[in-house]
């Protein structure tokens, strides 16, 4: 059996299909020597205006930051100015307040006062405001001491234990009514500390769950340790803290006046007095409420020593 065999010739248009080929091949070479052309042409007027704009930024952000500068000398200015009239005011008001409280003393332990209920008893409204305005003196001296940075930090080992109780101490001097209970720690709470601003910022919060909470029966000062922090906690039954006071404290910012009110005539002072005193030791502070009713204010102080690398 023979195989057949086909001869197929190539077809005539090849070259022609070659010579388009060619013709498509050099018609995109002239293209891009024209697109090449038109960028080269484009090229400065891009790269103008780029400049242009990245020098717009630059002068915007300049001007930003130049603002930002501005505000935050002005506040700072506004604080110095504030710390100066809060220094001259205080002082001015120690020595009569002090006379005040000393006279009313004076006047409670004479025959005359005590023989009379109603006497005796506006003296010793006289004294407990005097008092209560003596201690607000001396948190604002202490606040503006230490946000100026002309209280240097004096510390020492000391037991917390001492220092609680000697806040203790003054405490039933100021409210001999008042009952508060201390529940110490199983361990020996012995820490570097300035011992006279602990004992502060513990009368501060004690002070104010008196005057403030509602409750002079159910105050509770507790000492415990919490992994290598010594912690201190006030707490009452009273009628808590509301949610603008507990937000202010979480962010360390003093109250302002109209979250504070009559009823909490100077505790945002000395809450701002503790949170200086407790950030100034490295500590953290805090505020909340117990769901079984009452506040809560706790503050930790470290252990040990520490030390900035």
């Amino acid at each position: 059996m023979h195989q057949l065999l086909f001869h197929v010739p190539l077809p005539r248009l090849l070259p022609e299909h070659l010579r388009l080929s060619g013709h498509h091949a050099q018609h995109g070479c002239h293209l891009r020597g024209d697109l090449r052309a038109d960028r080269a042409d484009q090229g400065p007027g891009i790269e103008a205006t780029r400049r242009e704009q990245d020098t717009k930024a630059l002068y915007e952000l300049n001007a930003k930051l130049n603002e930002e500068k501005a505000a935050i000398q002005l506040q700072a200015d506004r604080e110095t100015i504030r710390g100066n009239i809060l220094r001259a005011v205080s002082h001015d008001l120690r020595t009569p307040l002090t006379a005040i409280s000393g006279a009313a003393s004076v006047l409670l332990s004479s025959e005359e006062i005590a023989s009379s209920e109603r006497s005796a008893s506006l003296v010793r409204d006289i004294k407990s405001d005097a008092d209560a305005l003596s201690a607000m003196v001396e948190n604002l001296l202490s606040i503006t001491k230490i946000r100026d940075g002309v209280m240097p930090l004096n510390k020492q080992e000391e037991m917390l234990e001492e220092v609680a109780g000697d806040a203790l101490l003054t405490m039933r001097r100021r409210f001999p009514d008042c009952p508060i209970a201390l529940e110490l720690s199983d361990d020996i709470l012995y820490l570097p500390m300035e011992p006279m601003l602990i004992k502060q910022v513990i009368v501060n919060l004690l002070e104010n769950a008196i005057r403030h909470s509602g409750d002079r029966e159910h105050i509770r000062l507790r000492l415990f340790r919490q992994e290598d922090w010594a912690v201190v906690e006030v707490r009452d039954r009273g009628r808590g803290i509301s949610p603008e006071v507990s937000q202010a404290v979480q962010l360390g910012r003093p109250l302002e006046d109209n979250l504070s009110g009559d009823s909490s005539r100077g505790m945002g002072i000395g809450l701002s007095v503790c949170q200086s005193i407790i950030k100034a030791h490295d500590g953290f502070f805090a505020a909340g409420n117990d769901p079984e009713g009452g506040a809560v204010f706790r503050f930790g102080l470290p252990m040990e020593e520490t030390k900035d690398e």
